[in-house]
């Protein structure tokens, strides 16, 4: 990430790692920067909304599906 800010895969991996570290606040963090960098990727989005979930943040996971 400090080479390439932009740089989408670097960012969605990331995101995975926090999330599979049960680091849910983090991953959601990750996945909303990887987001907007590719807004027509549907993986951030499900990962953004599955991260929310288990934060307890029902309404946000609803209105990202």
């Amino acid at each position: 990430m400090r080479k390439d800010l932009n740089h989408y895969g670097c960012a969605f991996n990331i995101a995975m790692t926090f999330f599979e570290q049960g680091k849910n606040q983090n991953a959601l963090k990750w996945f909303k920067f990887a987001k907007k960098m590719e807004p027509t990727k549907k993986d951030p989005y499900l990962g953004e909304a599955t991260a929310a979930f288990k934060l307890g943040l029902i309404d946000e996971c609803m209105s990202i599906i």
